[in-house]
This record gives C-alpha cells, sequence and structure tokens, in this order.
C-alpha cells in the first residue's frame, strides 16, 4: 500500500517518559516527508532503521499518511475486534490539505479519556479544551467550553462553544492570556 504510517508512543505520563514519534527511514511517502519538513528539530523524532525496530509497548497512537482511498481500505481491513476496540479518525490534514490523516487508538486512549483523568488528578471544577482535528471531538463532548481555532476542520468548527484565531496566529496562546487566571497578585 502507499500509505506509511508513523508511530507515536509514549509510557504513561505519569511515569516521567517522553514522548516519541518514530517511523522507519528510507519508507516515507510525501505525506510523511511533508509532516517531518514541518518538524526538523522535534526532541519526540526517534527515526528507526528497520520496521522491527519500532516500539510496540505503549504505543498510543498509530497515524497513516495517504491517500483517502489507501485508508479508507485500511480501516476496512480492520478486523472485528480492532473495530470494536479502537477509534478512528479519517481526515484530510488542516494544515497539508492534500494529504489524508488515518489516526488508529484504543478506545480508553481518546482526548476525552486523558482530560477527564487530569481533571481528577487536578480538582479541577470547570474543563475549557481546544482543537483543530476530528481527534478533539469526543473532549468537546465532555467539556464546560470548546474553542476551535478557525482552521479547523469543519466538524470541529460547528462542535464549538466558540471559534478563536487560527494556530499561526497563536490563537490559544493569546486565548489563554485575555482570559485564564494567572494567578498573578492584583495591583
Amino acid at each position: 500500500m502507499e500509505a506509511h504510517s508513523y508511530l507515536r508512543s509514549r509510557r504513561i505520563w505519569l511515569d516521567g517518559t517522553r514522548e516519541q514519534v518514530s517511523w522507519v527511514v528510507g519508507v516515507n511517502n510525501a505525506g510523511m516527508e511533508r509532516f517531518r519538513a514541518d518538524r526538523p528539530e522535534d526532541p519526540r523524532n526517534a527515526p528507526r532503521g528497520r520496521w522491527e525496530e519500532l516500539a510496540v509497548d505503549h504505543v498510543f497512537n498509530i497515524v497513516a499518511i495517504g491517500t483517502k482511498e489507501t485508508l479508507e481500505r485500511v480501516v476496512e481491513e480492520m478486523g472485528p475486534d480492532a473495530r470494536d476496540n479502537s477509534i478512528f479518525h479519517l481526515q484530510r490534514d488542516t494544515y497539508q490539505p492534500e494529504d489524508f490523516y488515518l489516526e488508529i487508538a484504543p478506545k480508553l486512549a481518546s482526548k476525552a479519556e486523558a482530560v477527564l483523568q487530569l481533571k481528577r488528578l487536578l480538582g479541577a471544577t470547570r474543563l475549557v479544551v481546544f482543537g483543530d482535528n476530528l481527534n478533539d471531538l469526543s473532549m468537546f463532548t465532555i467539556a464546560d467550553e470548546s474553542y476551535a481555532v478557525a482552521n479547523a476542520a469543519i466538524e470541529v468548527l460547528e462542535a464549538a462553544t466558540e471559534v478563536i484565531d487560527f494556530n499561526s496566529n497563536d490563537g490559544v496562546a493569546r486565548w489563554l492570556d485575555l482570559n485564564a487566571d494567572h494567578g498573578l497578585p492584583v495591583t
């Protein structure tokens, strides 16, 4: 198949290890090359020489980049167990519209599950989230407020409480600067 993938692997975030983005060098398609070109100095980069060297422990998602048709075939070819126990997000890339991404993750590895766990650990009473892609929609359904950046996927824009400035204009950082309690003393 012409879709090549990269793996994001991370040990459980509480144990102090770092996230890694791994791929096999030399088998990348144009979409993967564009992805990597946007992140040349990413400290998570962990290239591998062979498929057997990709980490398989503690993988929290797999992302394949390719044509829509190829990625649809990947989903169709997954067995019923994988379809019943996994989350699949197939979408056109927000930033590279010529590319399609297929994200696959265990059902319990959704962003909603992660932010609910953080909310409990922090004792937070209110949940405000930000998103741009389909994998953010699960968070939007459980949040008190959800903000989509202006360049988000249409489904995310429609689900948002409000739309804020583009990612490229630091929309989330600007919103936080204007709206978050920074804990600074009032003078």
